[in-house]
């Protein structure tokens, strides 16, 4: 029952930000012709981007799963969060110009 309660939070937040986004950003401005949906770059392949982009959300789980829930890294907890940001940074400064950066454990 979480989990069906997860997946519907996560797709009414999905919706909800894109329709604010939809209001407040005009149509004529957004240059990715599909309001800053990812697109794949014509130099890479489909399989190239999944495989990245597989890579990317690895990196940012494993991240999180051995600095902020693994127990044998309790007393350095609290750098986890600084931690988890690089990663996050990492993920998007090389996917960005590959797809656009997806990285999303829930997708």
């Amino acid at each position: 029952m979480e989990a069906i309660c997860i997946v519907l939070s996560q797709l009414a937040g999905s919706v909800t930000g894109a329709g604010i986004l939809s209001c407040v950003y005009p149509t004529d401005k957004d240059l990715t012709g599909a309001l800053g949906s990812n697109a794949i770059d014509k130099e890479f392949s489909k399989s190239g981007a999944l495989l990245a982009e597989f890579l990317g959300t690895f990196l940012l789980m494993y991240t999180v799963l051995e600095t902020a829930v693994n127990p044998a890294t309790e007393a350095s907890r609290v750098m986890a969060c600084l931690v988890i940001g690089f990663s996050v940074f990492l993920a998007h400064s090389v996917l960005i110009p590959i797809d656009g950066c997806s990285i999303n454990p829930t997708r």
